[in-house]
């Protein structure tokens, strides 16, 4: 296998800018001899602690030992964008493993931890194990080509019997009896057709809640359509009153008009007689 010679300081760059990226969704460092870059280990620390874009890391033979997996894991505690991170064919051993399994307890955001080829052993599987029974998100893990026996298997029986989230386990070249792989994928089984059953509830319970809300929506509708009509209806009631009592101030006017007419007439007659009076008493003082 090549090792690039020279990275110490381009793996230190890229892990610096890292932390404050808000670009970068996927980083393949495989096949890098990090090993040589005492800074660039716990540069990533700081990486993951800082960077909320990184969904993908890729670490995989880069000659990484336990003392690099503490800060790795260190960072993995606090990172919440990560959801997949590969480790595989390095040197983590019983230690780095534990520690990567103390950062599951706290981290909500990974989904797949490959360790596989990492000379793990009974301690480090135990200390995965626990931190799977407290994680509420990874849903796999790939511990194949490790040092695991029965002890480590029935360990990882527990976890997976009581975390649900877990959907597949790869448990290819390890020293463990059958029977125990055969368990684990049984819970994997039950924990799938979970999953599936919890989905299928999901979608009725939206399609109750979208339902509804139509049903909603067309009883809304209907009211507004009611409320419309009793607007249209009293609007064509005020309508009729309005012309009633037009009609009714025209004959009034019409009315008043005729005595207008009588008053003048009246006045006219009243004029004409005060004047024959006074022709009258003309006649007379002659």
């Amino acid at each position: 296998m090549h090792y690039p010679p020279a990275v110490d300081a381009g793996a230190g760059y890229v892990f610096r800018a890292l932390a404050g990226d808000a670009v970068v969704q996927r980083l393949n460092m495989s096949q890098n001899d990090l090993r040589r870059g005492a800074e660039s280990i716990p540069q990533i620390q700081d990486s993951l602690k800082l960077n909320k874009k990184l969904s993908y890391l890729n670490m995989s033979e880069c000659r990484l030992s336990s003392s690099h997996a503490v800060p790795i894991a260190a960072g993995l505690e606090e990172n919440q964008s990560l959801r997949t991170l590969v480790l595989a064919n390095n040197l983590l051993e019983d230690a780095g493993a534990a520690a990567l399994g103390r950062a599951l307890v706290l981290n909500k955001g990974l989904r797949e931890l490959d360790i596989s080829g990492d000379e793990v052993g009974k301690t480090g599987c135990e200390a995965v194990a626990e931190g799977l029974m407290k994680n509420v998100t990874l849903e796999a893990i790939n511990l194949s080509d490790n040092k695991l026996y029965d002890a480590s298997a029935q360990a990882l029986v527990v976890a997976v019997s009581q975390n649900a989230q877990i959907k597949r386990v790869k448990l290819g070249m390890n020293p463990m009896d059958v029977k125990y792989v055969a368990s684990i994928e049984g819970y994997l089984r039950k924990n799938l057709a979970r999953t599936k059953k919890e989905e299928q509830g999901e979608i009725v319970s939206e399609f109750t809640a979208l339902s509804k809300a139509a049903s909603k929506t067309v009883d809304l509708r209907s009211e507004t359509e009611k409320v419309t009509k009793e607007k249209r209806r009293l609007k064509r009631e005020v309508n009729a009153d309005l012309r009633t009592l037009n009609e009714a101030m025209a004959h009034e006017d019409e009315g008043l008009a005729g005595l207008r007419k009588e008053l003048e007439a009246l006045t006219r007659r009243e004029t004409q007689i005060d004047s024959e009076m006074a022709d009258t008493d003309m006649q007379i003082s002659v």
